[in-house]
C-alpha cells in the first residue's frame, strides 16, 4: 500500500555523536497556529547572530530544557546554549582555544546536570556542569578515542563508551566510569582483528549497562554488550550489517535499535533476552548519516533519519517514523533546505520527540507538538450493483502519531490514475471524524458508487482539517482491484 505526502511534522532531538563541519546553529520551533505545521527559526543566543561551529551535540534534561554544545568555528571556543520551554535562552563559553577537539558527546542526569565527553588529540576528556558553572576538564584516557558516547546512571555518575584504534588499525571498545575520585576503565569483550562502529550507551532501571556497536568480524554484525550490576561484560550479536546505528532501551530494559543496512534499508532491530528481531521501516535511506531512536512509555518507537536523494530527486530529506498504529508510518519534516545529517532524537517526559538535523550551513531543532494524523488502507474491494454501477468499499486505519488530540478532521477520497494527488483527480467522497487519542488508531469504513469500473486506478484517502480542503496533512493511495 503506497503512502503519499505524509505531513510536515514538528520534530526533533538529541545527538551524542556527530562531526559536522562549518555550520551555523539555528533553533527551529514549531508553531501550532497552523494546521500545516510551519517552522520558525531563531538564533541560539539572545542578541547573538547564528554562530558557525563544529561537532554540535544536544540533549534534553528532565526539566524540559534543551542544551546544545558545539565548537565555535575560527575562534575554537567551546560553547553551551540552553533553551527553556518558555523560550528563555542563555549562551556561555565552556573553554577557549579548543581546536584539538575532534568530537563531543553530551548527556543530562536526573538532577538536570550535564556531562560532556570530548574526543581530543591529547586524549579523551570529560567535564560536567552543575547548573551554574562548568568544571575544569579532566583526562579520562590519554590514549584517546575515535568516537565516544555518554550517559549518566541513576546515581548521576557518568559512563562513557568509546572506541580506540590499536597500532594495527583494529578497533578496541572501552567503557569508563567515574567513582568520585578516579576513572575506572574496562575493555569490552569484542572479537579481535576487526573494525567497529559505535552506536550508543544506555543504562536500564536495574542498573544494567548496554553498549550497541557494529562489527565486521566473522558472521557478526550488530552487537549489544551488556553488564549487570556486580556482573561481567557479555556480548550478543545478530547478523545485521550496516551503519548509522542508534540505540535506546524500552521500559523492560530491552535494546531497541535503528540501523541502516547495506541495501539502504532503515531497520528497527530489537533484542529481547537472546532473541533478535527486525523489520524494515523505510527504504532508500542514507547509510552514512546518523539516526536517532526513542521509545515512549507506551512502547511506541520513534526514529529520525535521512532519506536519500535517490528516492526524492535532487535533495536528501529529513524523515521521522513511528509505529504508533502497530505499523510503521513515515513523514518528511517540513524544513528547507534539506539537511545532510540527521543527528538524533530524544523524548521528553510526555513522550514528545525532540530532534536535531544539520546541513552544511546550519543546524535545526524542533519537536512534535501538534497532532500528526496518518492513514493506511486495510482493504479495498469493487463490486457491481443492480444498475451496473461500480461500488467501492474499504476500511482504513487512522492513527494519531502525536501526543495530543487533534479535534475534528476530514477524510477526502479521490479517484486518481496514479498515487499522487493533484488537481486532475476527482473527489468521490468526504467524511468528517474526531481524531483518535494520542498514539491511538481507529478503523474507518469507506464506500462510494462510481458510474463505471475503476479497476487499475487508485483511491487516495487524504486527511485534512475540515476548513482546509487544499492542505493535505497525510494520505494513502490504494489500487482498485
Amino acid at each position: 500500500m503506497a503512502n503519499y505526502s505524509l505531513s510536515p511534522f514538528t520534530i526533533c532531538r538529541f545527538a551524542s555523536r556527530s562531526t559536522v563541519s562549518t555550520l551555523a546553529l539555528l533553533m527551529t520551533l514549531l508553531t501550532a497556529a497552523s494546521a500545516s505545521a510551519k517552522w520558525k527559526e531563531a538564533g541560539v543566543g539572545p542578541g547573538f547572530p547564528p554562530p558557525r561551529g563544529n561537532y554540535p551535540v544536544i540533549t534534553l534534561d528532565p526539566h524540559g530544557v534543551t542544551h546544545f554544545v558545539y565548537v565555535r568555528l575560527n575562534r575554537a571556543d567551546l560553547k553551551h546554549v540552553s533553551f527553556t520551554p518558555s523560550g528563555h535562552r542563555t549562551l556561555e563559553t565552556i573553554a577557549t582555544a579548543t581546536s584539538t577537539i575532534q568530537g563531543l558527546a553530551l548527556a543530562a542526569d536526573a538532577s538536570s546536570f550535564l556531562h560532556l565527553a570530548a574526543v581530543q588529540s591529547s586524549g579523551l576528556m570529560y567535564t560536567s556542569w552543575d547548573g551554574k558553572t562548568w568544571a575544569p576538564f579532566q583526562t579520562v584516557d590519554l590514549a584517546g578515542a575515535v568516537s565516544a558516547t555518554i550517559v549518566a546512571d541513576h546515581g548521576n555518575a557518568p559512563h562513557i563508551a568509546y572506541l580506540q584504534n590499536d597500532q594495527f588499525g583494529n578497533s578496541i571498545l572501552k567503557h569508563a566510569t567515574f567513582d568520585g575520585s578516579a576513572w575506572n576503565i574496562e575493555t569490552l569483550p569484542t572479537a579481535i582483528f576487526q573494525h567497529l562502529g559505535l552506536g550508543a550507551i544506555a543504562i536500564a532501571t536495574d542498573g544494567t549497562i548496554h553498549v550497541a556497536y557494529t562489527t565486521n568480524a566473522f558472521s557478526s554484525g550488530l552487537c549489544d554488550a551488556s553488564k549487570p550490576p556486580l556482573g561481567f561484560w557479555t556480548s550478543q550479536c545478530g547478523i545485521y550489517f550496516g551503519g548509522a546505528l542508534s540505540m535506546t532501551l524500552d521500559l523492560q530494559g530491552n535494546p531497541q535499535m535503528a540501523l541502516v543496512d547495506g541495501n539502504s534499508n532503515l531497520l528497527h532491530v530489537s533484542l529481547v533476552g537472546s532473541t533478535w528481531s527486525s523489520e524494515i521501516v523505510d527504504t532508500n535511506v542514507r547509510n552514512y548519516a546518523d539516526t536517532g531512536i526513542g521509545v515512549d512509555a507506551a512502547g511506541v518507537a520513534k526514529i529520525s533519519y535521512v532519506r536519500s536523494s535517490a528516492r526524492r530527486g535532487a535533495l536528501d530529506g529529513w524523515e521521522y517514523a513511528t509505529n504508533a498504529g502497530g505499523s510503521w508510518q513515515t513523514a518528511e519534516v517540513d524544513f528547507s533546505p534539506d539537511p545532510i545529517n540527521a543527528i538524533g532524537l530524544s523524548l521528553d517526559t510526555a513522550g514528545l520527540p525532540h530532534m536535531t538535523a544539520s546541513s552544511a550551513q546550519f543546524m535545526v531543532y524542533g519537536y512534535l507538538k501538534e497532532p500528526a494524523v496518518s492513514v493506511t488502507w486495510q482493504s479495498l474491494t469493487q463490486s457491481v450493483d443492480k444498475s451496473g454501477k461500480a461500488v467501492l468499499s474499504g476500511t482504513l486505519a487512522i492513527t494519531n502519531l502525536g501526543n495530543s488530540t487533534a479535534g475534528g478532521f476530514a477524510i477526502r477520497y479521490y479517484q486518481s490514475t496514479d498515487i499522487t494527488l493533484d488537481s486532475g483527480d476527482t473527489l468521490i467522497a468526504t467524511k468528517s471524524l474526531e481524531c483518535p487519542g494520542s498514539g491511538k488508531t481507529q478503523t474507518v469504513s469507506f464506500q462510494s458508487t462510481l458510474p463505471a469500473s475503476a479497476s487499475g486506478e487508485y483511491v487516495i484517502a487524504s486527511i485534512t482539517h475540515p476548513a482546509e480542503s487544499d492542505t493535505a496533512k497525510s494520505g494513502a493511495a490504494q489500487l482498485v482491484p
